[in-house]
């Protein structure tokens, strides 16, 4: 494997774990990659990283805080 395949399959690899452990929020991942978001959007084509990296965790934790009408209320999270 040549030195630039196994770096663009490390930077790859490192996007899709920092945009895993952001639970895919684009702003907090290109802030910590220390990019702009611009730039990160065109990164994350380059290297064809999954732009949904993430989300369905965060959609099962935003889940955990609904309410019975589906709202996200402080009284909702103060009850758990």
């Amino acid at each position: 494997m040549k030195f630039a395949d196994h770096m663009y399959l490390e930077g790859k690899r490192y996007m899709e774990h920092v945009l895993k452990e952001e639970d895919g929020n684009m702003t907090a991942t290109a802030r910590r990659l220390g990019i702009n978001r611009t730039h990160f959007y065109k990164m994350l084509r380059v290297y064809g990283v999954d732009s949904s990296c993430g989300a369905e965790r965060r959609k099962k934790i935003h889940a955990t805080f609904r309410g019975k009408s589906g709202n996200q209320t402080w009284q909702n999270l103060s009850d758990r």
